[in-house]
């Protein structure tokens, strides 16, 4: 019963129930245990009594709520989804039909959460927010009335220990006295990380993401002493060592320093080491980076994949024009053009600069797809479908667009006549009546 305990799918699985499970399960039972805790004074404590009375203190004074007196400013806010409709349903008996549905879509060997409902998980109680706002006592002011209805609303506590303020190089130290008496918290030189990744960006770009270099360093010394084979280190490269810094390159440009870096420290761990000493590199790593079609292995080349990561990212703002991310980003580098179009701009972000990298990517690999093509420029615009280049070869002085193009091609039968006299080649005026008529 050993599994059904657990709850995995061992057996299922194909796993059998040995002493090496259960030898792993009373191991991490020893990891897991806690030595000791350091209570509000500062002292080291051992005594399971006093560990737990600190362990109760603690989580009573994080969930502990003040009791909302006032929501209806925030239930005004709220947008209504349960219909009226919605409510008549939930008042019906049930049928047979769904109870037999609901039964066969649970597992056998698994159990729902307390009393039934859904499980409690830490993400629950997970949240992280930064707020941006100047430096000054109006908008102070603001932020406290937010706080304070928000507080009224939700019970929630605005936790002082837990907040920390930032300000820009220009704050005077008068006005960083003020605001932080105002909000009784710790002032910070910077923020470390969010969300995994660096809030600030400095000159040293290798000093920034040093961390991922030491997370891989970790990850890789700890499987060296595993000595694994050569099938099992093809699948932590793969699964594990190459995709750390995944989530850091689709947001940022890393140096090609750092590239080079971590795809010198998987190299050496692939290839392996004899008494400190690395062994024999028997073909090159390009090589081993091309598909296994091709005879390689499959790995990432890191510069490539950062780049196809953020010309993802440019893809976005190219389509997604409703996204919060693509109405900032326009507001302040492109307000007058697509992301196609855009430039670098004045004293860009960090963020920005790793974006527009990747344009010329995104700019070779795109093409429209023609609808009333009110936006489409002919003799600029890739949009024909048969040629590799997308493009009309002709470059006149005259900027027209796809509506005069379909005009052309709608007042005569000739249309490959008409064609050629505005200007395309036989060749290309026969591929535009192809496009246009399917």
């Amino acid at each position: 019963m050993w599994h059904q305990q657990s709850r995995h799918l061992w057996i299922t699985d194909g796993d059998r129930n040995t002493s090496f499970f259960h030898q792993k399960a009373s191991n991490r039972k020893d990891w897991n245990s806690i030595k000791g805790l350091i209570d509000e004074q500062g002292v080291w404590q051992e005594d399971d009594h006093v560990m737990e009375r600190i362990i109760v203190d603690y989580f009573s004074t994080i969930f502990q709520t003040a009791g909302p007196i006032d929501t209806s400013a925030i239930i005004e806010a709220i947008q209504l989804v349960v219909t009226p409709s919605m409510n008549e349903y939930l008042y019906q008996p049930f049928q047979a039909e769904e109870v037999q549905k609901a039964l066969k879509q649970m597992h056998p060997k698994k159990s729902p959460g307390p009393n039934d409902g859904p499980k409690i998980s830490h993400l629950f109680f997970a949240d992280d927010s930064i707020i941006f706002c100047q430096a000054t006592s109006e908008e102070c002011t603001r932020l406290e009335n937010i706080l304070e209805t928000y507080g009224h609303a939700s019970g929630q506590k605005f936790n002082k220990e837990k907040t920390s303020l930032f300000f820009s190089h220009n704050t005077s130290q008068d006005i960083r006295d003020n605001i932080k008496h105002r909000f009784g918290a710790e002032v910070i030189k910077q923020h470390e990380t969010y969300l995994s990744l660096p809030s600030l960006v400095g000159r040293s770009k290798k000093n920034t993401f040093r961390a991922l270099k030491e997370h891989l360093d970790h990850k890789l010394s700890g499987w060296k002493e595993k000595l694994p084979s050569q099938a099992g280190k093809e699948v932590l490269i793969k699964a594990v060592a190459q995709a750390v810094p995944t989530y850091t390159m689709s947001v940022f440009k890393l140096p090609d320093t750092l590239c080079d870096d971590l795809t010198s420290m998987v190299r050496k761990f692939w290839w392996g080491q004899s008494n400190g000493q690395n062994k024999m590199a028997w073909l090159n790593w390009e090589k081993m980076c091309a598909p296994k079609k091709e005879g390689g292995l499959g790995f990432r080349d890191l510069k490539s994949f950062n780049l196809a990561l953020l010309s993802k990212q440019g893809w976005r703002l190219q389509t997604n024009t409703r996204s919060l991310v693509y109405r900032v980003l326009k507001a302040r580098y492109f307000p007058n053009c697509d992301y196609l179009h855009a430039e670098l701009g004045c004293l860009p972000s960090f963020a920005w600069r790793s974006i527009i990298a990747a344009q010329h990517i995104v700019r070779a690999g795109h093409r429209w797809q023609v609808g009333n093509g009110a936006s489409i420029r002919v003799w600029q615009e890739s949009w024909i479908s048969r040629p590799q280049s997308f493009t009309t070869v002709t470059q006149p002085n005259t900027l027209q667009c796809t509506p005069w193009l379909l005009r052309c091609l709608m007042k005569s039968w000739g249309v490959e006549g008409r064609l050629g006299k505005t200007g395309f080649s036989p060749r290309r005026s026969s591929n535009h009546t192809e496009h246009s008529t399917k």
